[in-house]
């Protein structure tokens, strides 16, 4: 399997059934990636949303065990469901590029990527109907966003982890982390300069 996409997960009917849209658009045949749904005790409806997408998506479900709501404690619940050989993190209310998937794997493939790949995100205001910004790579080295991370390497290897009492800023510590233990090994992330997060 290619690909382990984890979700972290609280109220989201709303929103969760764009993101697996977005999914399914990707360039990636069904049985080469995995979504992981990591639901921190939900009191919506969203999990029945999921569960119409489960004839063309593979999807994991985990809960978290602790009482504090907040998306490190549900990533790192999420971590020993990983399959994939790359993984990356998508919050519920946000979506992926068209053909982003695609695209990662091809350049991954071509430049023997080992680590972790960086790439460019989109943020956009749906309220107002109109455009946000563009982030390159550079700008988001301590956010998950638009992040594929090796699994052998980052998890394996470099044991990174969640701090998972973390109500904020979650993503800082992961990728300080990561960056700390490729800088080590004099490596870095390597940044590709496409949009694959929206």
């Amino acid at each position: 399997m290619k690909l382990s996409i984890v979700v972290p997960c609280w109220n989201c009917s709303k929103t969760i059934g764009r993101l697996l849209d977005s999914v399914l658009a990707n360039g990636l045949d069904k049985a080469e990636y995995e979504v992981i749904i990591c639901d921190d005790k939900s009191t919506d409806n969203f999990l029945d949303i999921v569960k119409t997408y489960e004839d063309k998506i593979n999807v994991i479900y985990c809960t978290t065990t602790r009482e504090v709501h907040c998306p490190g404690n549900t990533r790192q619940a999420a971590l020993p469901y990983i399959h994939g050989e790359w993984f990356t993190f998508i919050d519920n209310d946000d979506m992926f590029e068209p053909d982003a998937f695609k695209n990662v794997f091809d350049y991954i493939e071509k430049n023997n990527v080992e680590y972790t790949l960086c790439t460019n995100m989109r943020e956009y205001y749906y309220e107002e109907q109109r455009y946000g910004r563009e982030i390159i790579g550079e700008e988001t080295d301590t956010w998950l966003h638009g992040k594929f991370f090796n699994k052998k390497n980052t998890l394996d290897i470099f044991k990174c982890y969640f701090q998972d009492d973390l109500i904020s800023h979650e993503d800082v510590f992961f990728n300080s982390c990561n960056l700390a233990k490729l800088i080590s090994i004099d490596k870095d992330y390597v940044y590709y300069s496409i949009f694959t997060y929206k």
